[in-house]
């Protein structure tokens, strides 16, 4: 299970010996395609790592009638070596002064620069409110890993078009805001049902209609989502449908210039949506 190939392993330190050491030392499973080659020479044992692109280390260990401390000292040398040949995938696993004193020549690798754990997502659907029904469309990011249990998550949202009669007219509005918050997501095998809530702000376009002359306008907008998103998360591209209710906070209202007619803005809305999701 270990990344490396172990060949020609001699009796002592048996090729289990040496397995179980690189246990010990810390070396992770993976596929470098390393290889591995001990043998006995008369100056003790010699120890060899060949990398998939050629590149050999090779170092003789002080012959030991001591076996276990034998695999120990080549499991701490195949174990740096490795760290070095794959230094995206591996770490150092033994410390500056132990390796000193095995007299392995350490070169630190530059570390590597990781993103976070990031899942962006996209989805449509319908929004309905009081005033009917409008198209919900939402651009969402999620912060964390995959089967961590909660995690940040950032949206951008469209709502709209909204419309209700006014006067002579007829006011159509809709919303684009952008979201902030955080989700708990429990996993049921290979689905997921995250438990979501995000605070909103953005802007709110109203449009008036059939009114000479036309009138338009557009404010500012503040609310809160809440709603339950089911996944499935088997492949890389995630599918999910989810239901969200949203609330407006402000209570906005239009009215025609001119008149004393005013139509409330819909305060709550549902989201039906269905969308997926990419794993970056």
């Amino acid at each position: 299970a270990l990344g490396l190939r172990l060949q020609g392993a001699p009796a002592c330190p048996s090729e289990a010996a040496i397995r179980r050491a690189l246990l010990e030392v810390g070396d992770p499973a993976g596929e470098s395609g390393a290889l591995a080659a001990l043998d006995v020479t008369l100056g003790g044992l010699r120890v060899q790592l060949t990398a998939d692109d050629g590149r050999t280390s090779q170092r003789t260990l002080p012959a030991s009638e001591d076996c276990a401390a034998l695999a120990h000292a080549a499991a701490v040398t195949l174990a740096i070596w490795d760290s070095q040949l794959s230094p995206d995938a591996r770490p150092v696993v033994l410390s500056l002064p132990e390796a000193d004193e095995l007299g392995i020549d350490v070169v630190s690798p530059r570390p590597a620069r990781r993103l976070p754990p990031v899942t962006l997502g996209v989805s449509a659907g319908g929004a309905f409110a009081a005033s009917g029904v409008g198209l919900a469309a939402e651009l969402l990011a999620t912060l964390g890993l995959r089967d961590q249990l909660i995690v940040a998550t950032a949206s951008l949202r469209f709502d709209g078009p909204h419309q209700a009669t006014l006067a002579t007219g007829t006011a159509v509005w809709s919303r684009e805001v952008a979201g902030l918050g955080a989700a708990w997501q429990p996993a049921y095998g290979d689905f997921r049902l995250a438990l979501g809530g995000e605070v909103l702000a953005g802007a709110i376009e109203v449009d008036g209609r059939s009114f000479a002359p036309g009138q338009d306008n557009t404010g500012f907008e503040l609310g809160a989502a809440l709603g339950p998103r089911l996944s499935w998360t088997r492949f890389r591209v995630t599918p999910f449908v989810g239901v969200q209710g949203i609330t407006w906070f402000l209570g906005q209202q239009v009215h025609a210039q001119g008149t004393t007619a005013t139509a409330n803005l819909s305060s709550f809305e549902l989201w039906a949506e269905m969308g997926c999701a990419f794993r970056l």
